[in-house]
């Protein structure tokens, strides 16, 4: 299911949000409460029916630093719900995450079914996206029984128009010192970081060598691995490059077609993890945020990383 509207400040959206999940989606509410103005506090616990392998635990608060113009929802996961603990308390919680707004007017829309929302929020000429829930993994539920993923637009509150290279779409997440944009919970039940860039002043600052378990998210990722092994032959679609990556170079063919794959998680220690669910890579050569793209009968929405419109910025999601 989708929908796509206009808030008036963070705590609406959230708000707005958490009545449509609710109210039209099928999730349940666990305990919420919702604010007014961009200067309120909400907090809202949701449960997703999920899959074979468990139920989707979520929480979301609101924040709002008026000194520093930072306004946003935070977002962790966990594998139950307890009503006397706080978010980042619950049982098995993730690391947060950030989905950095404004305190203005705001469209955004939302994509969710019974295992994960994708929520992306336009502020002035700025993209922000989030993915919160199970995403697709390559094992049964045996083998993979809990594949939760939370991905923000940063690994902390920043201002809605900051930039750099930590700070990225929600399928090419970026880390900043030890924290990460996305957080994905491997087979063996324990939160890693996932990023493709680090942060720097550069537009682009590709993750360096992996020494510990970590997460990245093709193609625009390199590769992974202790060493990097698999760089040269990943390095064609690297949004590093000088020369800039084969996104970059890709055009829709002489009847407009635009090549459409899945996003996959990978992992610098074990077998790639599975796909995001309902999210994809379209070169963005020929696209512009919020334009519809039309792949082997299917519909999808483009929209792009951040302030970011490089051939190798947009992902897509399908409109179902």
């Amino acid at each position: 299911m989708l929908i796509s509207g206009t808030a008036t400040d963070q705590n609406d959206l959230l708000s707005q949000l958490t009545n449509w999940l609710v109210g039209t989606v099928g999730w349940t509410s666990l305990k919420q409460t919702l604010q007014t103005g961009a200067q309120g506090i909400s907090s809202v616990s949701l449960q997703a029916p999920g899959a074979s392998s468990g139920q989707v635990f979520l929480n979301f608060d609101t924040e709002n630093n008026v000194a520093a113009a930072q306004y946003g929802i935070v977002i962790r996961g966990a594998t139950a719900f307890s009503p006397g603990l706080p978010a980042a308390s619950q049982l098995n919680v993730s690391p947060a995450v950030y989905l950095n707004l404004w305190q203005n007017a705001m469209s955004w829309w939302a994509y969710a079914n019974d295992r994960r929302v994708i929520i992306i929020v336009r502020c002035s000429t700025v993209y922000v996206s989030a993915y919160a829930g199970f995403f697709l993994p390559w094992g049964t539920p045996a083998q993979y029984p809990f594949p939760l993923v939370v991905a923000g637009d940063n690994a902390a509150p920043c201002v809605w128009s900051y930039s750099n290279s930590g700070r990225r779409m929600m399928c090419d997440p970026g880390a900043t010192g030890s924290g990460s944009s996305m957080w994905v919970r491997n087979p063996t039940g324990i939160w890693i970081p996932g990023h493709n860039q680090v942060a720097s002043a550069n537009n682009d600052q590709v993750s360096g060598p992996m020494v510990y378990e970590a997460a990245q998210v093709w193609p625009w990722a390199v590769g992974v691995g202790s060493t990097q092994g698999a760089r040269s032959s990943w390095a064609g679609f690297q949004e590093g490059e000088a020369s800039g990556g084969g996104l970059d170079q890709m055009v829709p063919t002489r009847q407009q077609e635009i090549f459409v794959w899945a996003t996959m998680l990978l992992s610098s220690t074990e077998s790639p993890f599975g796909t995001l669910d309902g999210v994809f890579c379209a070169p963005g050569a020929s696209l512009s945020s919020e334009t519809i793209v039309n792949a082997g009968g299917r519909t999808f929405r483009a929209f792009q990383n951040i302030a970011r419109t490089s051939g190798n910025d947009f992902f897509v999601v399908e409109e179902i």
